[in-house]
């Protein structure tokens, strides 16, 4: 290990954090010791590199050396600096919520797509955990979003992340679990959901970051699939007519959803790419 950094040059310190996570294993090591200087000194990253010379306090050395140990340690690099952007807005992030990705970014412009294109002004989301996609449908379509999740710590960072981007106005949250956290009586033109669908099987042997997100958001059951059967089961008791139902899924798993909604009556299914050509979302609507 490194020594406890003290008070000195930011270059020093600088360099320090990036041999601490090179050796720690840390994938992007120069990249994340440069912001996670940024994030103790309270600048940008490029600020940062335009004063290297300057010189740290006691309690700036020691705010660095904190996040450099967590990062060694495995604690992902976002839940240290407590933000993540998702489709170009920040997020308010922590232990109790799965980091946004990049990949889902493709679910929620579809849904704006739809929403959009179709006119629609009444949207659910389930498992909503960080509130990244319903806070985008209301930020960007100012529309009415409900969204549910099973966990109060999640649903906390959600309002907080609804707060921070002045929607707290337009998001309904619920807690309990899919639907049953609902009103009675309640349909919705759009369900979307970012449902855990790692299989049980694959936890185990996940990245060391991504291992150290919720359990709760990244177990799928068995197969993975167990959240699908229940979401496409349960959408034709909460789907307008000619609602449609709109699912991120792993990069696999497509064939599989769409037949699970076509099982059920569903029309226009589409399994969606991304830009590496993997299942990344499925989509249908159902007819009555």
């Amino acid at each position: 290990m490194t020594p406890n950094l003290g008070p000195g040059p930011a270059f020093n310190a600088l360099q320090e954090g990036r041999l601490l996570l090179q050796n720690a294993g840390v994938d992007a090591w120069q990249l994340e010791a440069e912001l996670l200087l940024a994030q103790a000194l309270h600048l940008t990253r490029a600020a940062l590199l335009a004063h290297t010379g300057d010189i740290l306090t006691q309690p700036q050395a020691a705010a660095y050396w904190d996040m450099l140990q967590k990062r060694a340690q495995g604690v992902p690099f976002h839940y240290i600096v407590g933000e993540k952007e998702f489709m170009s807005l920040p997020f308010f992030v922590d232990e109790n919520v799965l980091i946004p990705r990049g990949d889902t970014e493709i679910l929620a412009q579809q849904a704006l797509d739809a929403i959009r294109a179709l006119s629609y002004s009444n949207v659910l989301e389930l498992c909503t955990g960080s509130g990244c996609i319903a806070v985008t449908l209301a930020h960007y379509a100012g529309i009415g979003v409900t969204a549910t999740d099973i966990s109060p710590q999640a649903l906390a960072v959600a309002r907080a992340n609804a707060r921070r981007h002045h929607v707290s106005a337009r998001i309904c949250f619920y807690e309990g679990d899919l639907y049953e956290a609902l009103p009675p009586g309640r349909r919705f033109q759009l369900i979307v959901s970012n449902p855990p669908y790692i299989p049980t099987g694959v936890l185990p042997n996940l990245p060391p970051d991504v291992g150290r997100e919720p359990r709760l958001a990244l177990d799928g059951g068995p197969d993975g699939l167990d959240f699908y059967r229940r979401i496409v089961t349960g959408s034709l008791l909460f789907l307008q007519p000619r609602g449609q139902l709109m699912v991120e899924c792993g990069f696999d798993q497509g064939g599989d959803i769409a037949r699970l909604l076509a099982a059920q009556g569903f029309t226009d299914v589409c399994v969606l790419k991304d830009l590496s050509g993997l299942d990344r979302v499925v989509t249908g609507r159902w007819i009555y």
